[in-house]
């Protein structure tokens, strides 16, 4: 079996409080020798996050598409809120 794939990803930011953004792409192909193997995800979101002395709280909301190039296997869509403690 061989598989190929890559992934990029950015996450802009105000600075360590304030609001961040991100967007990943990853393009992946589980298996070479069968065809329409591939699938795309992308994750795109933005978040906020608060800074106090000794700890930081952020509140993070993404999109997750998954698009397959099997045509029996659907795609997929999740909607991911997050609270990030950090003390």
């Amino acid at each position: 079996m061989d598989r190929d794939g890559w992934s990029a990803f950015v996450e802009p930011k105000q600075g360590p409080s304030g609001w961040a953004g991100l967007v990943r792409y990853d393009s992946f192909e589980s298996d070479e020798s069968i065809p329409d193997s591939t699938q795309q995800r992308v994750i795109a979101g933005g978040g906020y996050w608060f800074v106090w002395p000794r700890s930081k709280v952020g509140l993070v909301v993404t999109n997750e598409h998954v698009n397959y190039d099997l045509p029996t296997r659907l795609d997929e869509n999740r909607i991911l809120l997050q609270m990030h403690f950090e003390f």
